[in-house]
């Protein structure tokens, strides 16, 4: 069975149905940037470090990535990548053609890109990279760094590289939660395909729990706090205006930078909300393993 991932719609099923079959990963923003600050340590220093979030082989990849100066274009055979500026600034080129000084392997990581398209990125910024699309930051204001989510479904080959920048998603935030009666979750669109969408969430109040059939989902939490239950068991809500929640499953506190990625079919709720919670939410249906 295939679904078509419509809007932010949570698949709730009943508790006989729901197992997770993965864990639940987390990390949180001191663990992340603990370990580039480590990397940082070696001599000579890397101009380029990163820290692991989760990887699959090649299904994805998620890394948070310092670059302290450009290296060479690249272009991904397989893999749509989402680039999450966390902070700092750069020009960061895509689409056009990479030009190598010359078919020596040596110059391989040498490249430039000629009719691209230049942008300059900062915090809050998100950029969609399709594979096959070049890319390139040829210029870092003293040092960039991004969360990098890498997976193997998405856009089509060697499109236009899709850029949102933080003003802008500001803007569709704030005019949909000021709404008469404005809903208590709301997102701005980043970007979506058959099997993948990237949205980022505003929630005010905490919801029901649920769980995405195929949809592995990865949150980057951007603003706020709140308190996000994973695993356990769905108990669905029965009295009117009564919500579903989760029985058992971890809770944890989570604050600006810290990244989840949460399983295909694995229950998730967020329990507790202080104030509001804003998120970059990045869901893909993984390709077989």
């Amino acid at each position: 069975m295939r679904v078509r991932f419509v809007g932010l719609a949570v698949v709730t099923l009943s508790a006989a149905v729901i197992a997770a079959n993965e864990p639940v990963t987390y990390k949180s923003n001191a663990e992340l940037m603990a370990r580039l600050a480590e990397r940082a340590k070696a001599t000579p220093a890397p101009d380029l470090l990163s820290a692991n979030v989760k990887s699959d082989g090649d299904r994805y990849q998620i890394n948070v990535v310092r670059r302290t100066k450009p290296q060479g274009a690249i272009a991904h055979a397989v893999g749509s990548e989402i680039h999450s500026i966390i902070d700092g600034s750069a020009t960061l080129m895509t689409d056009g053609t990479i030009v190598r000084p010359s078919a020596n392997p040596e110059d391989r990581g040498r490249g430039t890109i000629q009719n691209g398209v230049s942008r300059k990125v900062t915090k809050g910024d998100i950029v969609l990279i399709p594979p096959g699309t070049p890319h390139w930051y040829p210029s870092i204001d003293g040092v960039v760094t991004y969360l990098e989510i890498r997976f193997d479904v998405g856009a089509a080959k060697g499109t236009p590289a899709i850029p949102v920048t933080s003003s802008a998603v500001k803007t569709v935030l704030t005019e949909k939660g000021s709404v008469p009666n404005a809903p208590l979750m709301f997102s701005a669109p980043v970007a979506r395909g058959d099997k993948f969408q990237a949205n980022v969430v505003k929630r005010t109040k905490p919801q029901g729990g649920g769980a995405h059939e195929l949809g592995t989902e990865l949150h980057q939490i951007l603003e706020g706090s709140g308190t996000l239950v994973t695993g356990g068991t769905i108990v669905r809500a029965t009295g009117a205006g009564a919500v579903s929640t989760i029985e058992g499953g971890e809770s944890r506190e989570v604050g600006p930078g810290d990244v989840v990625l949460i399983p295909a079919n694995t229950p998730h709720w967020y329990k507790a909300v202080n104030g509001s919670v804003t998120y970059l939410e990045v869901r893909f249906e993984l390709p077989p393993s």
